[in-house]
Formats: C-alpha cells, sequence, structure tokens
C-alpha cells in the first residue's frame, strides 16, 4: 500500500513529462487515464504547485486544454491557479491576451441585447453587481429610498 506522500509523488512524476514537453494532449490524456482518486490528487497537484510556477505560455497552454476537457474539478483548479497567478503578478494578461478574453463576453453581451431588443446589455459577476448598476443607472442618490428583496 502506498503512503499519501508517495501516492502524491507517483502522481506528480507522472504529470511532470507533458508539463516539460508542452504536450497538451499528452495532459489530458493523462488525467483521463486516471483513477477518480488520482484526479483529485492531480487537479490539487496542478493547482497549488504545478501550474502555479510553470512559464506563462505553458500555462496558458495547458489551461486551454484542460477547459476543453471539461471536467468541472479541473475548472475549478485552473480558476484557484489563475487567481493564484493574478494575486503573484504572473497571470501574464498582456493587452492582447486581455482582449480575447473580453471579445468573448463582448460577444455575449451583444447577443443578449439583439435578443432582448435593446441596444446594449451588461453581464455581471452577482446579483447583488446588477442591482448596484440599476440603482445607479436610475439617478438614486444618498438618503433615496430603494425597496428591493434582501436576497440577491
Amino acid at each position: 500500500m502506498l503512503t499519501e506522500k508517495h501516492y502524491s509523488k507517483t502522481i506528480e512524476q507522472k504529470l511532470l513529462p507533458p508539463l516539460k514537453e508542452g504536450d497538451a494532449e499528452g495532459l489530458v490524456g493523462l488525467l483521463s487515464s486516471f483513477s477518480r482518486s488520482e484526479q483529485r490528487t492531480a487537479g490539487y497537484m496542478l493547482g497549488e504547485r504545478l501550474l502555479a510556477d510553470c512559464p506563462i505560455d505553458l500555462y496558458w497552454k495547458m489551461t486551454e486544454a484542460l477547459v476543453h476537457y471539461e471536467s468541472k474539478a479541473y475548472l475549478i483548479t485552473l480558476m484557484k491557479t489563475f487567481l493564484v497567478r493574478l494575486k503573484n503578478g504572473s497571470a501574464g494578461l498582456s493587452d492582447a491576451c486581455f482582449k480575447r478574453l473580453a471579445s468573448g463576453f463582448n460577444e455575449v453581451e451583444r447577443q443578449m441585447a439583439e435578443r432582448i431588443g435593446c441596444r446594449y446589455a451588461v453581464g455581471l459577476g452577482t446579483g447583488t453587481a446588477a442591482l448596484h448598476l440599476a440603482v445607479k443607472l436610475a439617478g438614486v442618490k444618498r438618503g433615496d429610498r430603494v425597496f428591493c428583496s434582501d436576497m440577491t
């Protein structure tokens, strides 16, 4: 029986070759062959160490491959890794990269506006953000009374 430390080391040794070679398809193939337990360990290792510390080009290449792998666990791992890299200043979001990411959001907003028959639509991350924007656009000022649900 493998100890937890040895088990993690074995998983890491399997993950390193495709990462070092920049082989995104190989990484996805390897992850597909893992058991559920191995996938959890691999997801943790990718998120906490391996993708957080690798060169930025490799990070984005592997991220794109894992997004297409369509596993919730890996998507959560990628979000955590991105936040770690963002906090460390190593996310590598150049203006071009940011524009590429934003263009997808812009297209969703454009289609939504077209579908509901208005000029503009804005996608927001939370109901609270939507309420804040609606109140601001309605011209509500300090001291005005606003009635709305206390659950957003």
